[in-house]
């Protein structure tokens, strides 16, 4: 299902506790607690954008957590320019939040090498109006469970330094969606599969400040959505239009953080 993927920015960590010494270029990027905001497409001229605030904590024995929460801050679909959908008024939220814990292992004392796991819930809803009266209306709350790698180095010391996040997350949906254009609704499980990978950069402006830029490429799947398609002669509009098994999204984003 095309909703909106609420993205994150995970960022990860060093070594051990007998390395603290070694470990300490990336403690000083790795712990500090930010916010932001991305920007997000996919083929159709939908667009998004959400905020985002995210704590993170390298402790001096290797392991790293990562607290993430995130809420959907605008929305628009027009699909192919379609004038009857341009002209539906479609009211759009969505939020997330989760949890990230990995362990990084040092290698030459500039790189880090981290895998992850996660685990995170989301809920969408976007409900379908015309003149006031409501269309139809799909909500998608899933749990997600995420298995990653990452690859961190460091440019400059304890200034910049760039990574490359890759994630497969597996999403088990349990969805609220059209069922026929008399109102009713369906209920329909399903499992979407994402591949994401996420390059970034961090830039420590300041003793205590930092800002991290990052461009994420995501690709979801799924086999399993069998929802029917329901067609709204009014609008011009089927429940198609707004589901997909399998589409690209892309996101740009920037978050600004306090250093600790």
């Amino acid at each position: 299902m095309r909703l909106l993927y609420l993205s994150p920015l995970a960022l990860l960590i060093p070594y051990s506790e007998a390395m603290a010494n070694e470990s300490s270029p990336f403690q000083k990027f790795d712990n500090n607690i930010s916010a932001g905001i991305a920007v997000i497409s996919s083929p159709g001229n939908y667009w998004a954008s959400n905020l985002n605030a995210n704590g993170q904590a390298l402790f001096n024995n290797g392991v790293w957590l990562n607290l993430l929460a995130a809420t959907k801050l605008s929305f628009n679909f027009d699909n192919n320019n379609n004038s009857s959908v341009s002209k539906t008024y479609n009211n759009s939220s969505a939020s997330s939040f989760g949890l990230t814990g990995g362990y990084a292992f040092l290698i030459d004392g500039k790189y880090n090498v981290i895998p992850h796991v996660g685990f995170s819930y989301t809920n969408q809803l976007l409900a379908v109006n015309e003149n006031s009266i409501q269309q139809f209306i799909i909500e998608d709350p899933a749990y997600n469970y995420s298995f990653g790698l990452k690859n961190e180095m460091i440019l400059i010391p304890a200034k910049l330094k760039i990574a490359l996040d890759l994630n497969f997350n597996i999403g088990d949906h349990q969805s609220v969606v059209p069922n026929s254009s008399d109102g009713s609704l369906g209920h329909y499980n399903y499992t979407l599969y994402t591949f994401t990978a996420t390059p970034a950069i961090q830039w420590n402006f300041a003793e205590k400040f930092t800002i991290i830029g990052y461009y994420q490429f995501n690709y979801n799947f799924s086999n399993s959505m069998n929802s029917p398609n329901v067609n709204y002669p009014d609008i011009g509009v089927s429940s198609s239009q707004y589901l997909m098994n399998n589409y690209v999204q892309n996101a740009l984003g920037v978050n600004f953080g306090v250093l600790f």
